[in-house]
């Protein structure tokens, strides 16, 4: 079941540059995932960077916790990307990498969002886009995703509060797009119980609220190094279900 959360407000325009050959994320990031890092520009000062791995006409738009950077989503995209056909794209936050925001984009979730969720509708031909956040990128999903326009929002153990931005019941309010949201009830620092509340309290009709089985915080949880190898969770199976909108039931 695929739910659509376009936005009918209008957006700013975006441009696609292209990277010199030679930007490639196994220079940047070393390990996992391959390809390129691309870029949109919103604004005269701004420059958003990613990484692109995959391909499909579903795009993730994955957004990395602080610290941190894009490197950080490398082991879960190269391996889902090779499970499901999607397009992943990690998104450096303002002031990461290459990545420069004006004021505006960098005080604002919806401003950030915005012009990666179009480009990748325009520039890269999805017809479905799910942002997905781990730690500080979950708050920033949650509270800019829908109104970016996004079909479906993942945050895994994004705190209640961040920044300034919407908190996490009042942005959960506002999302009918299928919602899921994840925080171990030991990671205390993220208030999972205000989370818990906020997904019960959205109108979305596709919602759910998980304490991982693995624990653990943010991306940690959607990856596992069993030996010298890496493989996906049983939560971070369940991410790839709600990007390619295989939902499960409601809870």
């Amino acid at each position: 079941m695929t739910t659509s959360g376009a936005s009918s407000s209008p957006r700013p325009s975006v441009s696609r540059t292209t990277p010199p050959p030679e930007t490639r994320l196994e220079e940047e990031c070393g390990l996992g995932a391959k390809g390129p890092i691309e870029g949109v520009r919103p604004d005269a000062e701004s420059e958003i960077r990613y990484g692109r791995i995959g391909s499909g006409s579903t795009v993730a738009i994955f957004l990395h916790q602080s610290p941190g950077s894009m490197c950080g989503w490398m082991d879960y995209v190269g391996l889902a990307t090779k499970q499901a056909e999607f397009t992943a794209l990690t998104v450096n936050s303002c002031g990461k990498g290459d990545t420069r925001c004006s004021k505006a984009l960098s005080d604002n979730p919806v401003g950030f969002l915005t012009p990666i969720v179009e480009h990748a509708r325009t520039e890269l031909g999805a017809d479905r886009v799910v942002v997905v956040g781990a730690s500080a990128g979950g708050a920033v999903a949650l509270a800019g995703g829908q109104q970016a326009g996004a079909d479906a929002i993942v945050d895994l153990s994004g705190p209640a509060y961040w920044r300034g931005y919407a908190e996490a019941e009042p942005a959960a309010a506002a999302t009918t797009v299928p919602l899921l949201i994840v925080c171990s009830d030991s990671d205390f620092q993220m208030k999972p119980e205000r989370l818990r509340a906020a997904v019960q309290g959205s109108p979305a009709k596709v919602k759910k609220y998980l304490d991982p089985p693995e624990g653990g915080h943010g991306w940690d949880i959607v990856t596992e190094e069993p030996g010298d190898t890496v493989k996906l969770t049983e939560t971070g199976r369940l991410v790839l279900d709600w990007i390619t909108g295989d939902y499960p039931a409601s809870g």
